[in-house]
């Protein structure tokens, strides 16, 4: 009957269809393995790349690390302290942490730890680089100062000066190149131009430990001609001057 043709007819065509969506289906299965697997190969080298950038990261900051270790050595080695070694801010912590300490005993650091200050500190503390078989030790020494360490420090020049009682020029000899008064005036220093030039470039100077610090009552002619004095001078003739 014509019914039963026509639902031949339906029943071939949904065959056909299925037939067709089985094929389709099957066809995107495949191409969804294919596309998945070449996700998990790209999502490998992704991972991989990342994993090398990673590594290179790593590996530029060790040699930045070892790049400040070489500079804070070889600043060590000349006795000079390096940011490298101690940063700015952490100078200044351990400045201040000495400040704190010192406040009791009447001494101080020869600047303030402020900012403005930190570059002279670099400048003037003294820096040692120790090894044992394990650590690297770097001794930070920090000078302090008080008032019996504090002088006025005067560049002595002797200019010579005509002497009308006898007709000739005059100059003072064997002064010191410099002379140094203590603030309560109960000491004096006396250094020469090599000694000086040990002393640190920046004011106030820190001059090493070694410059003997002599009582005001000892006999010296620099001593003397700085109170206007002339105990223990002696003066010689110079060419005429003109």
């Amino acid at each position: 009957s014509k019914m039963e043709e026509q639902i031949q007819n339906n029943t071939s065509t949904l065959k056909q269809i299925i037939v067709g969506l089985n094929a389709t289906h099957q066809d995107i299965h495949s191409k969804m393995q294919l596309l998945t697997s070449e996700f998990k190969s790209l999502w490998k080298h992704l991972t991989w790349v990342e994993s090398i950038r990673k590594l290179e990261s790593e590996l530029a900051s060790a040699c930045q690390q070892l790049n400040k270790l070489q500079h804070g050595t070889e600043a060590a080695s000349r006795g000079l302290l390096s940011p490298s070694i101690l940063d700015y801010r952490t100078l200044r912590t351990a400045l201040v942490q000495v400040q704190s300490a010192l406040a009791e005993t009447g001494r101080t650091l020869p600047f303030p730890p402020e900012d403005e200050y930190l570059y002279a500190y670099y400048q003037q503390v003294k820096t040692k680089a120790v090894a044992s078989q394990d650590d690297l030790v770097f001794i930070v020494t920090i000078p302090i100062t008080d008032s019996s360490t504090t002088f006025n420090l005067f560049k002595v020049h002797s200019i010579p000066v005509f002497d009308q009682g006898i007709g000739h020029w005059m100059q003072w000899t064997r002064l010191d190149s410099y002379f140094g008064i203590s603030e309560d005036l109960q000491h004096f220093i006396s250094l020469t131009e090599q000694q000086f030039g040990e002393c640190s470039h920046f004011t106030p100077r820190i001059c090493p430990v070694n410059v003997p610090i002599v009582s005001i009552t000892s006999a010296s002619c620099t001593k003397s001609l700085y109170y206007g004095q002339h105990e223990g001078c002696e003066r010689q003739l110079t060419s005429n001057q003109t």
